[in-house]
């Protein structure tokens, strides 16, 4: 019998803790393994606003880099305080606004 489901699309996804401080997730398709994408970004409740976000960012974009990543995505709310952030951060609007939020992009 023939399949009729084929995997289009795979993908690596490395989670990376910076003990209980603050998580991210890198993911790398196989398709476009010069690309990245930045979810789950979370910091501890009680040590927002003392720059630990954009340390594991940072450190994210240079592991993606070794990894042979050009360019991060990620997805957030549109006008959200986030959006802002990452702007903040140099990601740059990709896409128009969708239900789901606004895409950014980034150079490594």
């Amino acid at each position: 019998m023939e399949r009729k489901l084929k995997l289009e699309n795979t993908k690596r996804v490395y989670e990376y803790w910076w003990g209980s401080i603050a998580r991210i997730f890198i993911e790398i398709y196989d398709d476009s393994p010069n690309e990245c994408v930045f979810t789950h970004l979370w910091v501890d409740e009680g040590l927002r606003n003392k720059g630990y976000g954009k340390q594991i960012l940072s450190e994210a974009e240079l592991i993606a880099k070794e990894k042979g990543c050009a360019i991060a995505f990620l997805k957030v709310e549109h006008n959200s305080w986030m959006h802002v952030w990452y702007l903040r951060c140099g990601y740059t609007s990709y896409r128009d606004r969708d239900e789901d939020g606004i895409w950014l992009y980034k150079a490594l």
